[in-house]
């Protein structure tokens, strides 16, 4: 009689930007869900791809699976950056289609929320509520605060609220991974607890980035030769 395998927990984890998008949260995140994807049942909810470099082709809205993470697209609008209204469209309408994805991928066990965009995290509050979920917020920025430290928003009602709201979804996960010691010290001072806040910085493939002393195709493009 041979024992039935055992199932591997699942991960669900959301980001607009994921292979093979290449913008720096997507190629993180890349290699993040595939390195789990050796010990875990990876699936990855994402939104379309804004610059994707190598050619690859993608299933718009079905599912795919690759390197052992199965990726969930969904639509939403893709406006121009520059413009804020159309930042704005594109963050909300990403944010709405994961939340009647979420409800549908099969249940997680983890649900890990980046933060593109930044509402993120209140999708993973309520996967955690409605799905029995545990939540980790993996924050590459903290919202608003980066936001008004820029000058993109200004300081008002709103952001207040929205801070609150952010920080509210913060106390209640599971843990909270920042990126660095000032990043821990803001989410300490905003009421999270020491054991539930964990630094891990961003990390490089050292086999593809490395310093080349001579013969360097960068400098030499830029005319930085001597």
């Amino acid at each position: 009689m041979t024992a039935e395998p055992l199932q591997r927990p699942r991960i669900l984890v959301v980001n607009r930007s994921y292979w093979p998008d290449v913008e720096a949260t997507g190629q993180l995140l890349t290699e993040l869900c595939e390195d789990l994807a050796e010990d875990f049942d990876v699936h990855v909810l994402c939104g379309q791809p804004r610059h994707i470099a190598d050619g690859s082709q993608v299933d718009a809205v079905h599912e795919q699976v690759r390197n052992g993470v199965t990726i969930h697209r969904v639509y939403h609008t893709q406006f121009d950056k520059a413009s804020f209204f159309g930042r704005l469209a594109n963050m909300l309408t990403f944010q709405a289609a994961c939340c009647w994805r979420a409800l549908r991928v099969p249940r997680p066990d983890v649900i890990v929320t980046e933060t593109d965009p930044p509402f993120l995290c209140l999708l993973g509050w309520a996967v955690k509520h409605f799905r029995g979920a545990r939540l980790i917020c993996y924050l590459q920025d903290i919202y608003p605060d980066v936001a008004v430290a820029l000058g993109k928003l200004r300081p008002s009602f709103l952001t207040r609220k929205l801070r609150q709201l952010f920080f509210a979804a913060y106390r209640r996960a599971e843990a909270v991974v920042v990126l660095s010691r000032d990043m821990q010290e803001l989410m300490l001072a905003g009421g999270l607890p020491a054991s539930g806040v964990q630094i891990i910085p961003n990390w490089i493939d050292l086999d593809k980035v490395h310093p080349v002393k001579s013969g360097n195709a960068f400098r030499r493009e830029h005319g930085l030769d001597d």
